[in-house]
């Protein structure tokens, strides 16, 4: 395939993202309810997400080097990504 411009074969990463962090919310229920019903949880994670960092971790998986920049408060860090501080990074 012939492109219109020349790609760096020298470079740190294959991807990088900019976006918006997120807080996803795993609700685990043992069965789906039914209409009008309520059913009780069986288990609830809370993890790191957002489009663009998922996107990035996607591609991260399938063997490419990747880079992202976001923001994430301080107190979600520390739930969501232990060790981030350790790495160096800070959160505002």
């Amino acid at each position: 395939m012939q492109f219109p411009f020349n790609i760096p074969v020298e470079k740190e990463f294959d991807a990088a993202g900019f976006g918006v962090n997120a807080v996803d919310h795993l609700i685990f229920v043992p069965e789906y309810p039914k209409n009008n019903s309520k059913t009780r949880l069986t288990k609830y994670r809370q993890g790191a997400g957002g489009q663009t960092a998922s996107a990035i971790v996607a591609l991260q998986r399938l063997g490419m080097r990747t880079a992202y920049a976001g923001r994430l408060l301080q107190r979600r860090l520390v739930t969501l990504a232990p060790g981030y501080q350790q790495l160096g990074n800070t959160a505002a």
